[in-house]
């Protein structure tokens, strides 16, 4: 079956996208694992980060004990690394959705495929370990490290779900929202 993509996809499913790629290899350790937006799941580390730091500088104050002040200092640098990474991941959600083109996904017997302008990018279903099912993304998750990512928006759930039931692989199927 090939389902052909016109329209940009919701930037939540980019989110959810990223969220994934960068916890790749959870993933493929747990594909039961819950599946979340990037910058929510960045974003909450990060808050909670910059407390420590206003906790740690109210101790100093208190305490003028010099060892409060280091750990401000040492989670003020984790606290930039988490900002840092924030803005790349937004600006790369950003980039993803400024991708417009026509996407086609063809599931059949043999695996997956995603094709575009620019890549096409096949994967074997003995290469497929799961089809995850996330809030607004259906993700090919394959088993090695070496494969990519094929999605795709949860909005095409239907088609996606019985072109891969009627290849007879719908035990990949994972849903955990």
């Amino acid at each position: 079956m090939r389902i052909t993509v016109n329209e940009t996809g919701r930037r939540e499913y980019y989110d959810e996208v990223l969220y994934v790629a960068s916890n790749y290899k959870r993933f493929q350790k747990n594909p039961n694992k819950k599946i979340k937006g990037f910058i929510k799941a960045m974003l909450l580390p990060t808050i909670l980060y910059i407390v420590m730091v206003v906790i740690m500088l109210l101790l100093f104050g208190q305490d003028r004990d010099p060892i409060f002040l280091l750990l401000a200092g040492m989670l003020v640098f984790v606290v930039v690394f988490f900002v840092i990474y924030l803005v790349r991941g937004n600006r790369q959600i950003n980039a993803m959705m400024a991708g417009n083109g026509t996407r086609y996904i063809d599931v059949n017997g043999e695996g997956v495929t995603f094709e575009d302008d620019k890549k096409t990018i096949a994967q074997k279903w003995t290469n497929i370990m799961a089809v995850l099912l996330g809030p607004h993304s259906v993700v090919f998750l394959p088993i090695g490290t070496d494969g990519a990512l094929i999605t795709i928006d949860r909005k095409y759930e239907e088609e996606v779900l019985k072109a891969v039931r009627e290849t007879g692989h719908g035990d990949l199927i994972v849903e955990r929202k």
